[in-house]
């Protein structure tokens, strides 16, 4: 689109000016016809204007360098927020890594407590050291350790706004190995914050489903007396949902660490 010329209000800008040669770059072309009041010219109209430009030069490269060090910043806080520590359940002696993510500190691996009930899927317990138990709902209220609790819908609403939101959170938030493969492509995740989110599948009367390709967390909130939300990843795609599911499903458990 054409503008007309900042410097002397006649040609057209803003690149270079052919009445008065000035450029876009800062520079002026004097091949041009000089004006009979050159100096005050120079003085009155092109100097002025040139201080403005090389202001605004240096502020936008001033701000281009802000927004590169402040994403590295970021970039860097989000690594070491990521960084595992580990969490010993008194009740049993079993070690999880915890990671904090944002504010909140999370379990990174499933819950693994032999809760009355619990299950291991297909019941088999060789599938409890890499997916945890499956639990119902009542359990998975009850089942994390002291200084824990099972995170409500809004607390997971949390974590999923800080990986980016429900449309790539999936992907930031799986383990970057251990989901199936969809039409050639792993099902994995970049694990950017060291959640390691793992496909336990389910479970409901007595048969078990999905283990590989989804996995399903309770939170503590319910839609009514029969159902409760559950969050959900799926290994052919990126996202991160929402449903309600029956209370006696059985799900998967990640436990958060109560605030102090």
């Amino acid at each position: 689109m054409n503008e007309t010329c900042a410097v002397c209000k006649k040609g057209i800008g803003p690149t270079k000016c052919e009445v008065c040669g000035f450029s876009d770059e800062g520079s002026i072309n004097r091949s041009f016809p000089v004006p009979e009041d050159l100096n005050n010219w120079l003085e009155t109209v092109v100097k002025p204007y040139r201080i403005q430009w090389e202001a605004k030069k240096r502020e936008n490269e001033l701000l281009a360098r802000l927004e590169k060090a402040n994403k590295r910043e970021a970039e860097l806080l989000a690594r070491l927020s990521g960084l595992p520590e580990t969490f010993t359940d008194p009740r049993d002696g079993k070690t999880y890594r915890t990671v904090k993510i944002g504010n909140l500190v999370w379990m990174a691996e499933n819950l693994n407590f032999d809760f009355p009930g619990s299950k291991y899927y297909d019941n088999n317990s060789s599938n409890a050291e890499k997916y945890g138990r499956l639990y119902d709902w009542e359990m998975a209220k009850k089942a994390c350790p002291p200084g824990w609790h099972l995170p409500s819908k809004e607390e997971w609403q949390t974590l999923v706004d800080f990986a980016g939101g429900e449309k790539i959170a999936g992907k930031k938030l799986k383990a970057k190995n251990g989901w199936n493969d969809y039409e050639g492509k792993s099902g994995s995740g970049t694990d950017e914050y060291g959640f390691s989110a793992l496909p336990g599948g389910s479970g409901s009367d007595g048969s078990f489903y999905n283990v590989g390709r989804y996995g399903y967390w309770w939170s503590a909130s319910e839609r009514n007396n029969g159902y409760a939300y559950s969050w959900y990843m799926i290994y052919f795609c990126e996202d991160i949902k929402w449903y309600d599911y029956n209370k006696f499903d059985l799900r998967s458990v990640r436990c958060l660490r109560d605030k102090a």
